[in-house]
């Protein structure tokens, strides 16, 4: 069965595709639930066994509005009250990304995974 979101770095080649995608926006469709979101190609350690090799990370930061409690006026709120959401692109999620024409003000790209069978 085919994968195309991981909760661990995915190891690829490097082609001028992957390139091109990093840190461009991106709205991940699964089912019903809509996940706008941001692309990280990072190229692994020059010193480990992936060497040459790179991973595309999704991720979003959110905070929860209701739970937010300001120090001062202007001032960020506290790290623990962030929270970030990552996954990892596979091999097979690549010919599921296009541009986003449908709400691109979400995300520059979109893939829609397919319904798992």
């Amino acid at each position: 069965m085919k994968t195309y979101l991981s909760d661990k770095p995915v190891w690829l080649k490097p082609t001028a595709s992957i390139r091109a995608i990093d840190g461009k926006s991106i709205v991940i469709v699964e089912g019903q639930h809509r996940i706008p979101a941001h692309i990280r190609v990072s190229d692994a350690d020059s010193q480990s066994h992936d060497s040459g090799l790179c991973h595309m990370k999704v991720w979003q930061a959110s905070i929860d509005p209701m739970n937010v409690k300001w120090a001062d006026i202007g001032s960020s709120p506290p790290t623990a009250q962030a929270h970030q959401w990552e996954m990892y692109l596979t091999e097979d999620a690549l010919p599921l990304i296009y541009p986003n024409q449908e709400d691109p003000e979400h995300g520059e790209l979109i893939i829609k995974v397919p319904d798992k069978i």
